[in-house]
């Protein structure tokens, strides 16, 4: 009996700690916060094998935040949405693309903006809310147009 709770404890130490951002990770987003590219390209390089870790994209949201970078607050916005709506959770998937928009609006970079426009039309298209995926494609035409 004693034998098989100590085999439990020592499975169970692992589900006990708190997951942190990787080390590796952490220098790369503070290294993107001092370069500050305004490319999504540039960005989505740097993140490409963290786009489906909600933790890395957490960090990366708050860094930026901290920090005004817009585009790095819109680029893990957006992906943390992508991330929501793949799982159904799709009023947290608006929400975020909202925030992703907002901080594209202060973005240097149309790309992110457009980007998460088209985005929110596929979440509204996906939901069966026509009218608004309309609405979002539109307003990513008229910027693409200009």
């Amino acid at each position: 009996m004693r034998v098989l709770l100590q085999i439990i404890i020592i499975l169970s130490l692992p589900l006990l700690q708190v997951r942190q951002a990787p080390q590796e990770y952490r220098a790369k987003t503070d290294s993107l916060i001092i370069k500050r590219p305004v490319a999504y390209a540039s960005i989505d390089h740097v993140f490409e094998k963290y786009r489906n870790d909600t933790l890395v994209l957490n960090y990366l949201k708050l860094k930026s935040g901290r920090t005004n970078y817009a585009e790095g607050l819109s680029y893990s916005n957006a992906h943390l949405a992508r991330i929501y709506q793949n799982n159904g959770l799709f009023t947290e998937a608006h929400v975020s693309f909202m925030e992703a928009l907002e901080a594209s609006d202060q973005s240097e970079n149309p790309e992110f903006k457009v980007n998460t426009l088209v985005k929110l039309g596929r979440l509204h298209e996906e939901t069966d809310s026509l009218k608004t995926a309309i609405y979002f494609y539109q307003d990513a035409l008229s910027i693409t147009d200009s």
